[in-house]
């Protein structure tokens, strides 16, 4: 009788979804860091007030509200709690517009692809290296 070997490896799609949940909030918080580097500063209350909200977790506020995550997984927020954000962002017909949110989005949304490739491939591999079994039938 001959001893057959079979090599299980781990989920491959389970380290994708992981990976990808990783990179949306990798990029929401490099997106609420620049956002906060290019919002207009008289108090500082708006700087403080920016935050981020994903798959992961949130972060990037000082105090106060924080964004509820309504999408679950794959869906990343960037905002802001204070209420005259909208007005700084767009402007009003006695102010112009200072932007602050729309220019980091577009600032990372270079980045965010290098940042989903390399957290896919991060836990494609640590899922299926870390759950390799060897089955003997």
């Amino acid at each position: 009788m001959v001893d057959v070997f079979f090599k299980k490896f781990g989920d491959p799609l389970k380290g994708a979804d992981d990976g990808l949940n990783k990179s949306i909030n990798e990029t929401i918080a490099e997106i609420a860091r620049e956002a906060k580097q290019l919002a207009p500063v008289k108090l500082g209350q708006l700087r403080g007030s920016i935050m981020y909200s994903g798959p992961e977790g949130d972060g990037g506020h000082e105090e106060g509200p924080t964004i509820r995550d309504k999408g679950g997984n794959k869906v990343g927020y960037v905002g802001t709690s204070v209420e005259y954000g909208v007005y700084q962002e767009f402007g009003t017909r006695y102010m112009p517009p200072q932007p602050f949110l729309r220019p980091a989005v577009a600032i990372i949304a270079g980045r965010s692809k290098e940042y989903v490739i390399r957290q896919i491939n991060k836990s494609v591999n640590s899922f299926v290296k870390g759950q390799v079994s060897i089955v003997k039938f």
